[in-house]
């Protein structure tokens, strides 16, 4: 934990209320068309309420669990089952109810600054504390009493609204680059669709190969090291699945291994311009790969797809990877339970469109100069969150608000 000059106290102190939501599956609730929503873990969207896709029960299965699962204006909302670790303030009074993947943390507001709690959650999340306090089997899972003694730093109530408001600057900024480049990303997949159709139902009838008969001659998709070693700092890149952010290859941490394991994988030794797949846990995410990462190699969790330019264009099977039937595709194809996996000999029966290389190359053409644009935002995304970082390491030791006050 982080050495503060705050004092810490835990969460019981300083909070007056804290419990699990509604257990839908033992109360057996039937669900409704229309009512009172009730919300889970996924509508937490970017630190935000997201009500989009929520379930309703109705009024008469509502009045029964009354007040102690309707959350109030500056409550906070924590995923303690399943992905834990995202959370919610709720900023306005709205009549819903919410179910047992999410637990309520109701600040006393005269020592607790709701948004200063989130973003200290945030801040836990970011450094990996929960997974050490995780208990269940195959289910993620923290309990009340270890939620109950988590400790914080607790600086006086305005200096905590100073250091929210600070964050949340930052995110605020963090979060409309990421908007900016998603919208790029939804004119890629857009022009996608106006000059091909779904690739899935394709109703433009064009061709199609399994995709083992798209990859060059040479080159059959295979996956990458099996048990790589610890890192070499002058080896060679290894990438792994937390590598690929925004389908792309990010390098931020990277791990090196000895030229001798990678040459004995040579078959994954990458030239660039390939495309890399997740096949282990989470499944399908892919990323091109950029010239100058020829000569680096990949871990066992990836797939490497390199493509025969003289059947298909690479940035156009890239686009399609990145579309939302693509992606519905891979995972009717993965198999396993707890630890899923996408199995080589189905990714190579993938039917793929092929239109004509005329036009493939047309389109490829287009998405270059978007592509460029998506870059640009790209960077300035990894600033900001860089920045937002920064902010957030400083916060709670009490250096962000000394350095105002100097």
């Amino acid at each position: 934990m982080i050495k503060s000059r705050y004092k810490k106290v835990t969460l019981k102190e300083i909070v007056s209320d804290m419990h699990q939501g509604i257990n839908t599956a033992a109360d057996k609730v039937d669900y409704a068309s229309s009512g009172i929503p009730i919300i889970q873990s996924r509508n937490f969207t970017s630190g935000v309420l997201d009500l989009d896709e929520t379930k309703f029960i109705g009024i008469e299965d509502e009045k029964k669990y009354g007040e102690k699962y309707k959350p109030r204006k500056g409550d906070v909302l924590f995923s303690n089952i399943g992905t834990v670790g995202k959370s919610v303030v709720i900023e306005v009074e709205k009549d819903f109810l919410f179910a047992w993947n999410v637990f309520l943390i109701r600040p006393k507001s005269a020592h607790l600054y709701s948004r200063y709690l989130q973003n200290y959650l945030n801040y836990l999340l970011g450094i990996n504390f929960y997974e050490r306090w995780f208990t269940g089997g195959t289910v993620k899972f923290l309990n009340k009493k270890t939620i109950a003694e988590f400790e914080i730093p607790l600086p006086p109530l305005a200096e905590q609204q100073r250091i929210a408001a600070i964050l949340d600057a930052a995110d605020s900024l963090r979060q409309k680059d990421q908007q900016l480049v998603e919208r790029y990303t939804t004119l890629s997949q857009s022009l996608f669709l106006e000059m091909f159709g779904d690739p899935v139902t394709n109703p433009m009838e064009w061709e199609i190969n399994e995709l083992e008969k798209l990859v060059k001659n040479d080159r059959s998709i295979t996956y990458g090291i099996l048990k790589p070693e610890e890192n070499h700092d002058d080896g060679v890149i290894m990438l792994r699945i937390q590598d690929i952010k925004g389908s792309r290859v990010s390098l931020n941490k990277v791990h090196k291994v000895s030229q001798e394991l990678s040459r004995q994988y040579k078959r994954t030794i990458l030239e660039g311009n390939e495309i890399v797949i997740s096949l282990v846990g989470t499944i399908g995410l892919t990323a091109k790969i950029p010239p100058e990462l020829a000569q680096s190699n990949v871990h066992r969790n990836l797939g490497v797809i390199a493509l025969n330019k003289e059947k298909i264009q690479t940035d156009f099977f890239f686009q399609y990877t990145l579309l939302g039937s693509f992606q519905t595709l891979i995972k009717k194809m993965t198999t396993g339970g707890n630890q899923p996996l996408l199995n080589l000999g189905a990714l190579n029966t993938l039917g793929v469109i092929v239109p004509p290389l005329t036009l493939q190359n047309q389109f490829a053409e287009r998405i270059q100069l978007i592509e460029a644009q998506k870059q640009q935002a790209q960077a300035s995304l990894e600033k900001s969150e860089a920045l937002f970082n920064s902010l957030l390491q400083r916060a709670f030791t009490g250096e962000l608000t000394a350095k105002m006050a100097a």
